[in-house]
């Protein structure tokens, strides 16, 4: 009795061993989806068509060559209700939603009646702090400072951010955001700001806000979550000239994407992700096995499937089943599917039965036969579907050949 008690909690401790194991490779699987998701959404958002499609900024040559100081213009233009054909207020609301919406904080009502937008603000003619503040929006009180990063090339200045701070500042406006856009994600150099200006990077942090020009998998970002959305606003209050102008802005910065190197980089963030838990790493080499092996468990499924669902019978790797007396139709886990005779009709049938297979060439491949067997092999390629369609496929496939036989022998009554 001891025996078999210790014999079913041993049991039992392996079903939940197994149980947990998969577990962990479906919460794995799920990670897969994910990503793949991810790398699915980067590949179709920025595709081939978009870099080769027309764009009035790339095929007409405007004034919008790739380089930092011409985006800024041209956002400069965007954010200002100024700007004639273009301008309105609503584009400042739409981008404070997605700094609120990223950062959390709400700031939609600091900028709800009159405000300015300027470029270059505080440039100074030394050349160690040339550079001014790129994008600088503001009221009586407050203001939100952009720098801009949208050229790849364009590299970060000394104390840059702590700098546009100081002259904020200075100009008695209250910073509420400092927005960094970069071409992709990235962080800002902050830690080799010379001493002077560190005392500025605990606030720089709290006010610092990342929107990169383009980041399809969040949509927090400046073309799908900024520009997309003002081009809409703009179609919607039919401001065609606005709309137009937004939209091919946006593609034309989408257009500069690299799709490679985004889906590469969500690619190594999985990677460093799976080597930092070997757990995870032991049950991903686990699913690469049985992937690898999956044709063998698929037979096998459909073996299983054949004996539980159809009625026929497993003898070692085959599946078979009696069509009359003597002819049977039979699966092998290998694929191979055929007929067969057990008292010696064989000879009679096996014309007709080499026929039914070859007759089927886009699903079966025809392979021979033997002193009992005609068969063919069953394309693998059509069971990529999910794995209900493929047992009804398998299961309609096997039916059919069936049948045909059944017809057969009956038309030529075999004795």
């Amino acid at each position: 009795m001891l025996i078999m008690i210790l014999s079913a909690q041993k049991i039992l401790r392996i079903s939940q061993m197994f149980e947990s194991r998969n577990s962990n490779r479906m919460h794995v699987l799920n990670k897969f989806l994910e990503m793949s998701k991810k790398r699915k959404i980067i590949i179709t958002s920025f595709n081939n068509d978009l870099k080769n499609s027309f764009n009035i900024f790339k095929d007409l040559s405007i004034d919008l060559k790739f380089n930092e100081i011409n985006h800024s213009k041209m956002l400069r233009k965007i954010f200002s209700p100024d700007t004639n054909d273009i301008g309105d207020k609503e584009y400042l609301n739409i981008f404070v939603k997605l700094i609120e919406k990223i950062k959390g904080i709400n700031l939609l009502n600091l900028f709800c009646n009159t405000f300015y937008v300027d470029r270059e603000v505080g440039r100074k003619s030394e050349i160690k702090e040339s550079g001014g503040i790129d994008i600088f929006i503001y009221n009586e009180n407050y203001s939100i400072i952009i720098e801009n990063k949208i050229t790849q090339r364009a590299g970060d200045q000394d104390n840059q951010l702590a700098r546009y701070y100081k002259i904020s500042k200075e100009l008695k406006k209250t910073p509420v955001a400092i927005i960094y856009i970069p071409f992709y994600y990235q962080d800002p150099p902050l830690n080799d700001y010379t001493e002077d200006y560190r005392k500025y990077i605990n606030k720089i942090k709290e006010l610092l806000v990342i929107i990169p020009a383009i980041d399809p998998i969040n949509g927090n970002d400046l073309t799908h979550g900024f520009l997309d959305k003002c081009s809409e606003y703009a179609k919607n209050m039919k401001n065609y000239t606005a709309c137009v102008c937004l939209d091919q802005y946006s593609k034309f910065i989408k257009s500069k994407g690299d799709v490679d190197k985004m889906a590469k980089n969500e690619d190594m963030k999985f990677i460093e992700k799976v080597f930092s838990d070997m757990e995870l790493k032991q049950t991903i080499e686990d699913i690469v096995e049985i992937w690898g092996n999956r044709p063998n468990i698929i037979a096998e499924i459909f073996l299983e499937y054949l004996k539980t669902d159809l009625n026929f019978t497993i003898i070692s790797g085959y599946c078979g089943k009696m069509i009359d007396d003597d002819v049977f139709i039979y699966f092998h886990n290998d694929y191979q599917i055929g007929f067969g005779s057990i008292k010696g009709k064989f000879n009679k049938i096996k014309s007709a039965g080499k026929n039914i297979i070859t007759e089927k060439d886009n699903i079966i491949n025809f392979s021979g036969e033997d002193a009992f067997w005609i068969y063919g092999k069953l394309k693998q390629e059509l069971f990529n579907n999910n794995i209900i369609e493929m047992k009804k496929k398998f299961s309609d496939i096997i039916k059919m050949l069936e049948d045909e036989m059944r017809e057969i022998l009956k038309m030529s009554n075999f004795a």
